[in-house]
């Protein structure tokens, strides 16, 4: 019964030895440039984010991980990006403004960028990639009593859709789940 209790410990020992090691090897740098490009092109930020963690989760749970980092709380920014190669793609981002989201397969944004102005983003995965998204802008006058809206803008596969077209995809995402992540200091 020893011997059996033995093995488990070091099989559990050198499980989290592995991970411990693959966290490691994770390089942070790799990216930053492709997530700097990626982050002023969608976010329109300058390249002045202080980066100060990373956690590598597998949203499509296709073993490839997506790479979710954030910034100081003094920015309070944070993207989540699928890792391709040597670069990443940008799939969505959090600021004091909005929300990341996460579904099974799927994550997005809800956003109050200003008074008046609101957006929704969502990008579903499938071997990490994006493979079907959809994303809302609508601007109201947040002076009337009715708050009216004046824009609408709703897009599903990068082509202009109906409300109802937005409205389905969403819906077909399913609930939004908690993904607890491991932070790693970058270095």
């Amino acid at each position: 019964m020893k011997k059996i209790q033995l093995i488990i410990m070091v099989l559990l020992a050198f499980g989290g030895m592995a991970q411990a090691q693959e966290d490691k090897s994770f390089d942070f740098n790799k990216y930053k440039e492709s997530i700097d490009r990626n982050l002023y092109y969608h976010c329109f930020w300058d390249d002045s984010v202080n980066y100060v963690d990373y956690a590598l989760i597998d949203l499509d749970e296709d073993g490839k991980p997506e790479l979710w980092v954030r910034s100081d709380e003094e920015q309070s920014w944070q993207g989540v990006y699928a890792i391709c190669g040597d670069s990443v793609e940008f799939l969505a981002y959090a600021d004091r403004c909005c929300n990341l989201v996460f579904f099974k397969n799927a994550v997005g944004y809800n956003s109050y960028v200003s008074p008046g102005h609101a957006e929704q983003s969502y990008c579903v995965l499938k071997d990490s990639r994006v493979v079907t998204s959809a994303f809302m802008q609508m601007d109201f006058n947040i002076f009337s009593d009715e708050m009216e809206t004046e824009f609408e803008l709703y897009n599903v596969n990068d082509e202009v859709a109906e409300k109802e077209n937005f409205d389905r995809f969403v819906e077909q995402l399913g609930e939004t789940i908690d993904i607890e992540p491991v932070w790693h200091k970058i270095e």
